[in-house]
Order: structure tokens, then C-alpha cells, then sequence
């Protein structure tokens, strides 16, 4: 096996889970991505009684292949989807694919998007925020973790530069790798799937195998087939860290049950078509129907299971085999949990999981009180439920214990003639941990800010709640405050409404209106949601919250999608 370059690539909006096989340049087998050995198959076994002889896979000489490993820091890798925000999950499975490469291996560590944050007039520089945090040069694992946890998710997603940037760092005639970790797709130029194909050129001895955290994106898929690697997409950050450390052995990974299927083999294919792939797949003729009209074929280690109409309507591994996560007969069912969440049904001992909701496969695992006595893949995933009606409430925690930002916020600085910074105003609303924030005299109060080293520290109500960014002053002390740390917030930062408008915290001055209510929320212009005199903006009585809105001689009940609540830090 010839080792060749690798590149995974981490992105959003995910539809599909698994791996695709993205074929062979000419001149050689796909190699080891990063020389991991593999001690395990998938669907291949060594037991007894398959109907041809088990595939013969041993596990491969471990070698140490030069790699550039390339991670994703652009502004949407700080969505809260995996379950966390999905920087910490690639951080967590850079760790994980860390601990498991050889000692000797030659790493070198490349982010973008970590410096720069995206405005229109920032485009031309977010392009070029490409950064080296580790030179190509012997595994120090310590160090690698250490600078990924000190940056922060920020800007533009330039795919396409980064590939090139990673090359010209490898050897162009020899056996060399890159693993990117991205969450989407390319938002700069050159196109990524362009440049695959140039380095194809540059670098005969490299490949690309794309890892898409969140999304099915056909630009990763793109780039990986250019080369002759890998495409795989995961759910979440146990997910992300098995496909990631399965890569490390492309023509192993193929073998291994995915939700796409297996060698090639995909669920609701004929037995003909399986054997116009592989030519010894038995035929329909040579096994016995049940009575109920399926046929089972066991072949390399697998069963194959057909329906009464001839198609393949499930996939199971034996003992000795695992799936492409690394899930194994004999596991305790936690690690299915852990992989996949909770289970969408369960009847029995038979629990179903998500494997891809877009073409409605499932996991069907049969399992004791302590165990996974049987894994398949079957096209069975229940119709989802609707979704409960009730408000979506998100919790966020931006600061760290010191009122500084955590590494995954950034703050915008601020200058102007004017007094600015972050001043108690508790004793005129009644409200604790109301303040003034910004420039004083202002027409609102917010709430929630934070007191940093003389750095006043004010989310921006022109950002999305879901990306939230800070405006700062380091250069006006803050006036008299009791504490260095932000207090916890009385009412959620922001509120979405049924129509989508986001209305943000903040108190006008001029007191209440002439029904007594009082702005609690500045929605658009001369648009809020208004509070009851003595009472929240927010009624919580049913699921779905309620508020009123709009203009102040105008009033409706809105319903109430969501609300994000930014939560004191932890001590």
C-alpha cells in the first residue's frame, strides 16, 4: 500500500452521516492517511461458514507519513449544534486522532478563520487567514492541543487557500498526507474542488480525504474524489472522532458498515447489481427464501438480507466485525448512545437509531440488559415527530470567571469622545444586573455586560444571538463597579418572535407607557415587545411563550420561537 496525502475537512448543515468511497487515481492503492494500525475489520470476518472465504485484513505496517493537519476556525464552527459548539467537537477529535498516531509520525497544524472576523470590508483579509501554528516536524501532542485551545472561531472559510498552503509545506514527490477539519464550504475562492485538482498535479504522491461535520457538502465530496480519498460526514463529536481516526486507513474504511452501506454496497440494491461490483456476491438462486419471501446471503462476513421484491432491505455484521464508529458485537449499549443519542423506538430488545435521516436509514441494535448482542443497517428509521410546540430556550455562558470572553467570543473595539463602558443601573429600574452599556446617555439599558480589567465588555444587538459578538472600550476606565465579573441575568438577552424578528433587551428612558406597560425589548425601529406594569415581557404560562408587540399605540400577542439566556460564569 502506497501512502498518499490525506485531507479532512470539518463543515455545517448536515443531512447525511457516513462515508463515501470517492476512488482511485490511477497508479496505486489509496494509503494509510496517517499510518494508524488498524487492528479490527468491518465486514470481514474470521469466523467460519461465510459462504466464501473472509477477506484477508491484517492489520498494516504502521509508517509515518508526512501530514498537515488543517482545521476549521471560520465563524460558524461557534454554532451550539454538536451538541456543543462544534469547535470544541473538533477540538475534542483532533485529540482523540492525537492520542492514536505513531510517536514517529511528522505533524504540522494549519487553521484559518481564527483571526479575522467576517464583515463585508474584511473579506480580502479573511481570505488570507491562513495561520501555522505548528510547523511540519515531529509529533509534540501536547503542544498541538494547547494552541488549538487558544484560539477562537471567527472569520471567513477559505478552503481553497488552505489546500494550497498545506501542500507547499509537504514533499511533492514522496508519500505525504493533509487532514482538514472544516464546517463548510469555501466563502473566498479558488474553488476547493480547482484546486484539489492541482495539487493532484503538483503532489502525484498526495490525496485528500474530506471530513463534512454537519453537512453532505458536495464541494468536500468533490475535493476528496479529485484525489482519490475519502468523504465522511459525522453528527456529532463522537462521531467526528470515530470518522476521523477510521480514515486513517481509507481501503480498511470501506470495508467497515457505514450508513451509506458497505464496499460499495448500498441498501435497496439487487443482488445483480452487487455482483456487476463484486463478481463472487452469490446469487438470490443459491440461498433458501424464508417464509416470508426474504432471502439472506452471508458474504464476506456480512449478511445481506433481501426482500420479497429482490432488494437488499438490511445489512448486519457478524462477531469479530464493526461498523465504521468502531461499535462492535459485545459493546454496552451506552457507546450507541454515545454515538448516536437517544434512540428514535425501541420494542423490546431491539432499539432503533438514527444513521442517515435523509434516505431514513437506521441502526437496528438488539441488545441484553448489559450488551449489543446484533448490529444492522435497515432502511426502518421512523417518520420523525413533530416537533413539540413550546418555546426553544438556549443557553449561552460567553464569559470566563475573570469577565474576560471565552475563546469561542470576540469582542469589537470601540472609540469615540464620548464616556463608555458598562455602569449599574439597578437602583433606578429596580431590576438587578441591569446596566448602561456603551456610550452613557444612550436611549436604552442592557443588561449583562461585564467588567474586564478596566474593559467594559457589551454584547452587540447587531449580531445574531446565535454568533454573538462584543463591543469593548480598553481605553475608558469604567466608572465605579462592586465586581470584576458579570452578575447573572434577570431575563433572556434576546427573544425571536413567530415572524422571525429578533428583539434584543433594552429599557427606554422616558418611563412607562400610558397603559402602563414599559419597553423591555427593542425589537426594530419604533417596534418592542412591552412588559405588563409589575409583570415580564415573556408570559411562560403555556409551552409557547407569549409577549406583546409592537408599536406603543398598537399592541398584539406574538408567540415566542426562542429565547437566549446568557448564563453566569462558573466560578
Amino acid at each position: 500500500m502506497t501512502p498518499r496525502a490525506v485531507v479532512i475537512t470539518y463543515a455545517p448543515t448536515m443531512s447525511r452521516t457516513g462515508i463515501t468511497s470517492s476512488g482511485r487515481r490511477a497508479g496505486g492503492a489509496l494509503v494509510m492517511l496517517l499510518a494508524l494500525v488498524v487492528l479490527s475489520t468491518a465486514c470481514t470476518s474470521l469466523t467460519d461458514g461465510d459462504a466464501r472465504a473472509p477477506r484477508s485484513v491484517t492489520s498494516p505496517v504502521p509508517r509515518s507519513v508526512p501530514t498537515m493537519l488543517v482545521v476549521d476556525f471560520s465563524e460558524s464552527m461557534r454554532t451550539a449544534d454538536a451538541p456543543g459548539p462544534r469547535v470544541d467537537a473538533a477540538r475534542e477529535a483532533v485529540g482523540s486522532l492525537l492520542e492514536e498516531l505513531p510517536s514517529d509520525a511528522q505533524l504540522g497544524v494549519m487553521v484559518y478563520g481564527s483571526t479575522v472576523a467576517v464583515t463585508p470590508e474584511n473579506l480580502a483579509p479573511g481570505c488570507r487567514d491562513i495561520t501555522v501554528l505548528r510547523e511540519l516536524g515531529p509529533l509534540d501532542r501536547p503542544a498541538i492541543e494547547d494552541s488549538l485551545s487558544s484560539i477562537a472561531a471567527l472569520g471567513f472559510t477559505p478552503i481553497g487557500n488552505a489546500l494550497r498552503a498545506a501542500a507547499d509545506a509537504l514533499p511533492t514527490t514522496e508519500p505525504a498526507a493533509i487532514v482538514l477539519v472544516s464546517d463548510g464550504e469555501d466563502t473566498c475562492g479558488p474553488p476547493p474542488c480547482d484546486v484539489a485538482a492541482e495539487i493532484s498535479g503538483t503532489h502525484p504522491e498526495l490525496s485528500i480525504s474530506t471530513i463534512g461535520f454537519k453537512t453532505d457538502s458536495d464541494q468536500l465530496e468533490c475535493v476528496a474524489a479529485a484525489t482519490g480519498g475519502l468523504f465522511v460526514t459525522a453528527d456529532n463529536a463522537e462521531q467526528l472522532s470515530a470518522r476521523l481516526l477510521a480514515t486513517q486507513d481509507p481501503d480498511i474504511a470501506r470495508t467497515r458498515l457505514s450508513p451509506q452501506g458497505v464496499d460499495g454496497i448500498e441498501l435497496g440494491s439487487t443482488a445483480e447489481a452487487i455482483r456487476d461490483q463484486h463478481s463472487d456476491f452469490p446469487s438470490l438462486s443459491s440461498a433458501t427464501p424464508a417464509a416470508d419471501g426474504t432471502v439472506t446471503i452471508t458474504w464476506g462476513g456480512c449478511t445481506f438480507v433481501f426482500d420479497a421484491d429482490g432488494r437488499l432491505s438490511e445489512i448486519a455484521i457478524v462477531p469479530g466485525a464493526q461498523t465504521i464508529d468502531g461499535l462492535r458485537i459485545g459493546d454496552a449499549l451506552t457507546r450507541a448512545d454515545d454515538l448516536y443519542g437517544d434512540a428514535v423506538s425501541t420494542d423490546g430488545s431491539t432499539s432503533l437509531y438514527t444513521a442517515d435521516a435523509s434516505s431514513r436509514t437506521a441502526w437496528r441494535i438488539t441488545h441484553d440488559s448489559a450488551a449489543i448482542t446484533a448490529i444492522g443497517l435497515c432502511e426502518c428509521l421512523p417518520a420523525t415527530p413533530s416537533k413539540p410546540v413550546g418555546t426553544e430556550v438556549i443557553d449561552i455562558r460567553p464569559y470566563q470567571a475573570d469577565g474576560t470572553l471565552t475563546p469561542e467570543y470576540a469582542a469589537t473595539a470601540i472609540t469615540g469622545p464620548k464616556q463608555w463602558g458598562c455602569r449599574s443601573a439597578a437602583s433606578s429600574f429596580g431590576d438587578p444586573g441591569l446596566f448602561t452599556c456603551g456610550q452613557y446617555q444612550t436611549d436604552y439599558i442592557i443588561y449583562m455586560c461585564s467588567f474586564a480589567g478596566g474593559r467594559s465588555l457589551c454584547p452587540d444587538s447587531k449580531t445574531s444571538p446565535d454568533a454573538l459578538r462584543f463591543l469593548s472600550n480598553p481605553a475608558t476606565q469604567n466608572p465605579a463597579s462592586s465586581s470584576d465579573t458579570p452578575v447573572p441575568a434577570p431575563h433572556p438577552l434576546a427573544v425571536q418572535i413567530a415572524d422571525g424578528t429578533v428583539c434584543w433587551y433594552g429599557i427606554r428612558f422616558g418611563g412607562p407607557e400610558t397603559d402602563g406597560t414599559r419597553v423591555v425589548y427593542v425589537c426594530s425601529q419604533n417596534n418592542y415587545l412591552f412588559a405588563p406594569n409589575g409583570r415580564s415581557a415573556l408570559d411562560t404560562s403555556t409551552p409557547t411563550w407569549t409577549a406583546l408587540y409592537g408599536p406603543g399605540g398598537q399592541k398584539t400577542t406574538v408567540g415566542v420561537t426562542k429565547v437566549w439566556n446568557i448564563e453566569s460564569a462558573r466560578r
